[in-house]
């Protein structure tokens, strides 16, 4: 048996060949009676075709049809489904129509993990055409078969939304009006204040109660927003009442902020799922989970238990201080043994990217961070961060030292004691990080002019 295609199949069902509008009036007049369905498809878009042999034409309305169903539009029966309904009322307003298919295609199709696909295949400079990103996408886990019209089609439909164009450039600006958000983001987070989404974001990452002033300062520096300290209870008041967080003001004083269980349902859970199948399965069930769980995995007996919760805290804490997740286990393309653990990329003010060593073992040593600064150059790297459960060596830290003045390349070494502090205090991340960049920036002193 054929394995199924990851990516709805709409077979024939194409701009190019049908027109949204009258398959759906066909429908309309037609549903419950699938055979008289393909026939008026046949009968509008088939029979008039002189090049099309007349056994191929019963066949070609069927594809349609059954693409229709595929894409959720229509029962077996041709009946119009509570999207087909929609989508019929928005038929005599064309963008508002293709607006909507192209949203229900990112949402509901596997679009956007697409879409997310040929993004980092641009990025890396990768050919894109049919066949590679199908290979992409199998390297992700999604598979198309390669007979199968999936890839294709999905973008001529998100072509007609103006979201893609035929040689795959995306428009995020487009992306975000049909999904109906600010920056590519969450349902959950589509009516929330920028302020708001950036509280939602810390704690999504944190899953534990943290005092208010922390969150307040965290919160401003991972996502660069502005928050008075005496009307930051404006902020969480609505949050409060959308049932995503407990929190009490104490007059002036500062409260804990703790997490309630829709947060984790429509906040944590989604940004994870978001990232599609690039993480390992038991990497994403970790990250699920609050960060004192995590926490008493790092203590487990199994080696590979402990490494993929020392993954599973360095991923919240990168993400903790608002960058974006971009690959796990990811191996340089030109060869080597050598693989980083995460990459994480940031654009606020100029694109960066970071790099993620995890090493669970009791020191790092000098040959340890050269491994990972000999990565920059494949990955393109501007920030190396490498954390540990142990110590870090004087050798090691030398060597990072000696990197910082010679490149333009930043090296943050978190180690054993860092960890513990984070474990107690999820927040005291933003501390180290700002220690590791304020000495950073003594080792690359400016020259002087005599």
């Amino acid at each position: 048996m054929a394995r199924k295609s990851d990516l709805a199949s709409g077979q024939n069902f194409s701009p190019r060949e049908v027109d949204l509008r009258e398959v759906l009036e066909f429908a309309k007049l037609h549903g419950g009676d699938r055979k008289a369905f393909e026939a008026a498809i046949q009968q509008r878009y088939y029979d008039p075709k002189t090049t099309t042999a007349p056994a191929q034409k019963p066949k070609l309305a069927y594809n349609v049809a059954n693409g229709m169903e595929k894409y959720g539009l229509v029962a077996k029966d041709a009946t119009l489904t509570p999207l087909g309904e929609e989508l019929y009322r928005l038929r005599n307003d064309e963008k508002a129509l293709h607006e909507r298919l192209a949203k229900h295609i990112l949402l509901e199709l596997g679009g956007a993990i697409l879409l997310d696909c040929v993004r980092d295949m641009r990025a890396a400079g990768d050919k894109l055409d049919l066949t590679t990103i199908r290979r992409a996408l199998l390297d992700r886990g999604i598979y198309t078969a390669s007979a199968n019209k999936s890839i294709s089609l999905m973008r001529l439909w998100l072509d007609e939304a103006g979201i893609t164009t035929r040689s795959w450039t995306i428009d995020d600006a487009r992306y975000c009006e049909v999904l109906g958000i600010a920056e590519l983001d969450l349902d959950a987070l589509a009516d929330r204040t920028p302020e708001e989404r950036a509280v939602l974001k810390v704690l999504a990452e944190t899953g534990v109660t943290v005092d208010s002033s922390k969150l307040r300062v965290a919160v401003e520096r991972a996502y660069g927003v502005s928050l008075n300290e005496k009307t930051f209870p404006k902020v969480l008041n609505p949050l409060v009442a959308a049932g995503f967080i407990k929190f009490k003001a104490a007059g002036g004083s500062s409260s804990p902020v703790t997490p309630e269980p829709a947060l984790l349902r429509d906040v944590t859970i989604p940004l994870i799922e978001q990232y599609g199948k690039g993480l390992p399965k038991r990497l994403r069930e970790l990250l699920q989970r609050p960060l004192p769980e995590i926490v008493k995995e790092l203590d487990d007996p199994s080696t590979h238990v402990k490494g993929l919760a020392l993954e599973a805290l360095a991923f919240k804490i990168m993400r903790s201080v608002g960058l974006s997740y971009r690959d796990t286990r990811y191996r340089p393309k030109s060869g080597g043994r050598f693989e980083v653990d995460l990459l994480f990329d940031s654009t606020r003010l100029a694109y960066s990217r970071w790099q993620i060593q995890c090493k669970n073992t009791q020191a790092v040593d000098l040959d340890d961070v050269a491994k990972e600064v000999g990565l920059v150059y494949r990955l393109l790297s501007n920030v190396i961060v490498i954390i540990t459960r142990g110590t870090i060596g004087n050798e090691a830290r030398g060597y990072a030292v000696d990197v910082m003045q010679k490149t333009s390349l930043a090296i943050v070494l978190i180690d054993g004691d860092d960890v513990k502090r984070i474990i107690k205090d999820p927040l005291a991340v933003y501390r180290f990080l700002e220690r590791e960049a304020d000495f950073a920036m003594t080792v690359k002193p400016l020259a002087t002019s005599s």
